[in-house]
């Protein structure tokens, strides 16, 4: 950063700091030198007994030479304050804290340099490669939500300039990170395998494009779970929904049972599978985003059955009405998520279209 603030475009606070800088370590270089010339004058007797220097030779004169930038970069450590005057190293810290502060270094190291270049960009790109690295979930969220703020902060210094345009591509394997961002901010890199050649290729998923056939409402809604429930969605391979808390305390119970029928190759126990508490018969809502993440589902939820029986209205009119029944006494489902998943694509009214316990038992998905 001292290079950058020394540099002659860079702007007048930080070439004022930079010499502030240089004058300090040349006021050092002069005293150093000074001591090093009574140091040598005092050895110069004992080096005559070796008949040195003599005549010929010349006179022995010491220059000490401190480089700004060395010295800032490989002389200077970060110590933290603590009680009675005692300073703890920088590896006293744990390495979340440490890699906290060098990606703020970082940025700051780049924004000295947006700033000290005389034809800028019109944006500015930086990578953060898995940010999350020894983060702990709660810093990892602060890092990510605030890091928008931090630009502003480091932009406020410079009230007569436009704000730093920077944009970041970040890479994570958080859910943490990645539920915090926004799904148009998304880009989901899906491996698939080229079942001829056996070769592996990685499709990139623009989440702004491909679920612009979602409602602004129910976007709303699925951000807020992923991010309140912590969600790893974005990295599981399959996913289970399940309707309530009771079958997601026994979901790891049954897969345990399954297993135990199954050859070691397919034991779900190997496989990421993630397990998603819909809450009620809402898994429907999840559905576009599954598809555009093509990830095999298993929905796990009552069939709701219902039956159609004669009531009596306020107007004591007979009235033919729709309620909930054993399942052998069922006509229909009334669970949303059930229709939701076997309606056809061209249906416009969902409480159009209805199925029976029997169609069920022999139908597939369109």
């Amino acid at each position: 950063m001292f290079k950058t603030a020394a540099a002659p475009t860079a702007t007048e606070s930080d070439q004022e700091l930079a010499a502030k800088l240089k004058k300090s370590v040349e006021d050092i270089e002069l005293n150093v030198q000074s001591d090093f010339d009574k140091m040598l004058k005092k050895l110069l007797p004992v080096m005559g007994v070796m008949g040195f220097p003599s005549l010929n030779d010349t006179e022995l004169r010491p220059e000490t030479s401190l480089n700004v930038e060395a010295l800032l970069s490989g002389h200077t450590k970060v110590v933290y304050s603590g009680t009675d005057g005692v300073h703890l190293p920088e590896g006293y810290n744990g390495l979340g804290t440490r890699n906290l502060i060098y990606m703020l270094l970082q940025l700051e190291s780049y924004h000295k340099i947006y700033r000290s270049q005389i034809t800028r960009p019109s944006a500015h790109l930086i990578f953060i490669e898995e940010p999350e690295a020894h983060l702990h979930p709660q810093m990892q969220e602060v890092f990510i939500n605030q890091l928008n703020v931090a630009i502003q902060k480091l932009s406020s210094a410079y009230p007569a300039e436009d704000v730093w345009n920077v944009q970041f591509i970040i890479t994570t394997h958080s859910s943490h990170v990645a539920n915090a961002a926004c799904f148009d901010a998304v880009r989901y890199f899906y491996n698939q395998k080229d079942a001829v050649k056996s070769i592996r290729n990685t499709k990139v998923k623009d989440f702004k494009k491909g679920m612009q056939t979602i409602s602004v409402t129910d976007k709303e809604f699925l951000h807020k779970y992923m991010t309140l429930t912590k969600c790893d969605l974005y990295f599981a391979d399959k996913v289970i929904m399940v309707e309530g808390t009771t079958e997601r305390l026994l979901m790891p119970r049954l897969r345990e049972l399954v297993d135990k029928s199954l050859p070691e190759h397919q034991k779900l126990a190997s496989q990421y599978v993630t397990c998603i508490e819909a809450g009620g018969a809402h898994a429907h809502l999840f559905y576009p985003l599954l598809d555009f993440l093509e990830l095999k589902t298993l929905v796990v939820t009552d069939l709701d059955s219902i039956k159609k029986v004669e009531k009596e209205n306020n107007k004591k009119k007979k009235i033919n009405v729709w309620e909930k029944c054993p399942v052998a006494e069922g006509t229909r489902t009334c669970n949303t998520a059930i229709r939701y998943w076997f309606a056809p694509k061209d249906i416009k009214k969902i409480e159009d279209f209805h199925l029976s316990p029997v169609e069920l038992s022999g139908k597939s998905r369109h």
